[in-house]
């Protein structure tokens, strides 16, 4: 049924089988005309069990940008484990600290490095209803990490290790 005969107000359009949708979209998922997140669910159901992260957050970018998804926000949340399993350990590697404020930030950085696959495609996280990034990854990752660690470099605190480690060297 396409057609809602004898609707008599927006609100008359929105209500299937005497309850009332919020959206046009619940409507239509109600009525069947729209497919749910059901078959994306069982494709990254199957695909965690051997894709990396990266290749699933590329997956996840091309579903959203290509396909009609219903809610990207709920696969995000339902699968955001798998995309992000690999960034634990990519942030020990950094040189910089994390703002300790940032809840999950490898969830975070993985929300950023979603976000730079969607932004080469002209697109960014809220035209999806994503979780905007919270973290100043841009400021962090980006910067040489050979030179973060020369610029880290503390000559008083260095004077103190020699004067200590050379007190434990033998005479000889």
């Amino acid at each position: 049924m396409t057609v809602q005969h004898g609707a008599t107000s927006y609100a008359n359009l929105r209500t299937i089988r005497g309850t009332e949708y919020a959206t046009y979209q619940q409507a239509s998922l109600a009525l069947g005309l729209l497919e749910d997140n059901w078959e994306w669910i069982q494709c990254f159901q199957e695909t965690v069990v051997y894709a990396t992260g990266a290749a699933l957050r590329t997956l996840f970018a091309t579903a959203i940008m290509y396909s009609n998804i219903h809610d990207p926000h709920d696969l995000w949340l339902r699968f955001r484990q798998h995309f992000c399993d690999d960034l634990p350990h990519q942030l020990q590697q950094l040189t910089f600290v994390i703002p300790p404020d940032l809840v999950d930030p490898h969830f975070d950085y993985g929300l950023h490095l979603l976000s730079i696959i969607l932004e080469d495609a002209g697109k960014l996280l809220d035209t999806y209803h994503l979780p905007p990034v919270l973290g100043p990854w841009k400021e962090i990752i980006h910067v040489n990490a050979l030179i973060a660690t020369q610029l880290m470099y503390q000559p008083e605190s260095e004077e103190d290790n020699s004067v200590i480690y050379s007190a434990q060297l033998n005479p000889g």
